[in-house]
């Protein structure tokens, strides 16, 4: 049997409603560096990773871009000079047991997309089997806010029952639920 070893991620695809101000808003706001754009299509590499915009009268609900910066600090100043307004201030999202830190912080106004009803936030989870990975994820969901924002989780691989249950009961999906903005898909 051959084995297969996937690579990094070669390119994230995008769809945008202006191609022009999605080109302006990720090259100069942004500040990735433009690659080409050709017809309906720009590209940007995104540190190695090409970022491709494809023109779409209405463009589908996307998955979050995390962006890694060398200080998280600096470079919430910098985009906040350069007019990107932020839901919430650079914060500690977890500590690793060798002491590394992942700060974050959400901005959400790029010049294509609709109002924050209209978008869905999806959240992967592979293999939720530790309380641990339970409390990222909360915390992941709760940072996004799903009392204003739809909220799709995906859960893939093997999952703790029990954990599992929690999460539907923090974020009960019932039909009987009219005003839920959170979604659980189990893919195992």
């Amino acid at each position: 049997m051959t084995t297969l070893t996937l690579g990094p991620l070669a390119q994230i695809a995008r769809t945008v409603r202006d191609i022009k101000e999605s080109e302006a808003w990720y090259g100069a706001t942004l500040g990735l560096p433009h690659l080409y754009t050709f017809g309906s299509l720009a590209f940007f590499d995104c540190g190695g990773t090409r970022l491709m915009l494809s023109a779409q009268e209405k463009p589908a609900p996307e998955s979050i871009l995390y962006l890694r910066v060398a200080d998280v600090g600096t470079a919430y100043d910098l985009l906040r000079s350069r007019g990107i307004e932020f839901m919430d201030a650079p914060h500690l999202i977890h500590r690793h047991a060798d002491g590394t830190e992942e700060w974050m912080a959400h901005f959400n106004n790029e010049p294509f997309l609709g109002s924050l009803q209209d978008e869905v936030f999806i959240e992967i989870k592979v293999n939720l089997r530790k309380k641990a990975a339970y409390d990222r994820l909360v915390g992941q969901i709760e940072g996004l806010d799903p009392g204003k924002r739809k909220i799709l989780i995906v859960l893939v691989g093997e999952s703790d029952d029990g954990l599992v249950g929690r999460l539907k009961d923090k974020y009960p999906t019932d039909d009987d639920v009219d005003d839920s903005n959170v979604g659980i898909v189990i893919i195992r």
